[in-house]
């Protein structure tokens, strides 16, 4: 009874000691750079070429009513059109701050069935 009283208390040491060191975490390595040449702009800094701030927004000319109904158009095919009664009907601008101008238009269906169907698709 003792012999299988001690087998068990060293399976369940040697259980114990897998365990803690087994899923131990190795010792992180110290990172090592590889060594480079150091860029001339990194040597005079003076050399380098002036960089735009990511901020620095380049300001685009307004959009014209022709690329306005051209944009309509590919996004939506024939199922709206430009409202044209309302001034302005469209406006541009950065509206979601992605960095890249949306377009803003007010459109209203073609006067057909298949359009307000396509609509609400």
């Amino acid at each position: 009874m003792q012999r299988g009283v001690v087998r068990l208390l060293l399976v369940c040491l040697i259980a114990t000691f897998l365990v803690f060191f087994g899923c131990a975490k190795p010792q992180q390595q110290a990172e090592t750079r590889p060594e480079t040449e150091p860029s001339p702009e990194q040597l005079n800094p003076q050399l380098a070429a002036p960089r735009p701030s990511p901020t620095a927004k380049v300001k685009q000319p307004p959009p014209q009513t022709e690329e306005v109904s051209q944009a309509v158009k590919r996004v939506f095919h024939d199922v709206v059109m430009p409202d044209t009664s309302k001034s302005p009907y469209f406006v541009a601008g950065d509206f979601n701050a992605d960095g890249s101008e949306d377009l803003a238009v007010a459109v209203k269906p073609v006067d057909t069935d298949l359009a307000v169907l396509a609509i609400n698709d």
